[in-house]
């Protein structure tokens, strides 16, 4: 009897960790077939070629991810993210060597303080501008590249970075 008292006490403990936590498990698979035609000169009929071909990220880039947070007590909780690119047609990564290519990090949260977080993650740059454009490659790589001189990619996440977001303050967030 002992032995069963025992096990359901633990259950309702492990429950009751269990709706403290959560993890979601999301993504987006972006494909569409594309049609190319090339010619060999202007004006030409002959010569050229065309293919019907299935195309990836027509108008996001595929991924999936893991992303989760834990409670802490207090209002704060322990907050994380994993998220991979990848090619939907072939099944390849988007950024070869990179596990989470898009973004890799740990953090803590509170709603009165803000939250605080490291990995790799997408840029102030990236942050601030993109909400306020009709297309992200306006305010990435292609629209403008201020002192970066590397990589492209690097407007958009960087590696080994820290970042504090602010809560809403007075409207502002």
């Amino acid at each position: 009897m002992k032995k069963v008292i025992a096990t359901s006490a633990l259950g309702l403990v492990a429950l009751g960790a269990h709706a403290q936590s959560s993890v979601t498990l999301y993504g987006i698979v972006d494909a569409g077939i594309g049609y190319q035609s090339s010619q060999t000169s202007l004006g030409s009929t002959s010569g050229g070629r065309s293919v019907i071909k299935m195309v990836n990220g027509i108008w996001a880039g595929s991924r999936f991810g893991l992303k989760g947070s834990e409670d802490l007590g207090g209002g704060t909780k322990a907050i994380f993210q994993l998220e991979e690119g990848f090619n939907s047609a072939t099944g390849a990564q988007a950024v070869s060597g990179l596990a989470f290519n898009r973004q890799a990090y740990v953090g803590v949260a509170n709603a009165t303080y803000g939250s605080f977080t490291a990995g790799r993650q997408y840029t102030s740059y990236y942050t601030l501008l993109s909400p306020y454009s009709p297309t992200t490659w306006l305010t990435g790589a292609y629209g403008a590249h201020p002192g970066d001189i590397d990589s492209l990619d690097t407007l958009y996440r960087v590696n080994n970075s820290l970042v504090y977001t602010s809560p809403s303050m007075y409207g502002l967030t």
